[in-house]
């Protein structure tokens, strides 16, 4: 990673994901977060997963096209730029990032 990092090395932001199964409230949730820490004064970036770039538009609405590891592949893709164009610019810029959905939301459901 190159860019701007804090005294521990890290990117000076802070990311905090909401993830969980589809319908539960995660954009809710996201939401309340962004607005409670704007109101007192945060720098604050809202983002969603899949993103609204090409690629995260294709993977969010083609769902009746791309299935398995296509549509993993996709949503791989559209997670890595949006990291690289929108993510890491904002924590380099000290914004704490609040992002609806991230790799949780992606893997599947597990049996043990």
């Amino acid at each position: 990673m190159t860019g701007p990092l804090d005294a521990s090395g890290h990117p000076a932001g802070t990311l905090i994901t909401v993830d969980g199964p589809g319908g539960v409230g995660k954009s809710t949730v996201t939401r309340l977060v962004v607005d409670a820490l704007a109101v007192v004064g945060l720098p604050v970036h809202a983002t969603t997963q899949p993103s609204g770039a090409p690629l995260g538009k294709l993977a969010r609405h083609g769902t009746d096209t791309y299935r398995g590891m296509a549509l993993a592949c996709l949503s791989a893709a559209d997670r890595h730029h949006q990291l690289a164009t929108e993510i890491l610019p904002a924590l380099r810029e000290g914004k704490i990032v609040v992002c609806d959905r991230y790799v949780a939301s992606s893997l599947p459901a597990c049996s043990t």
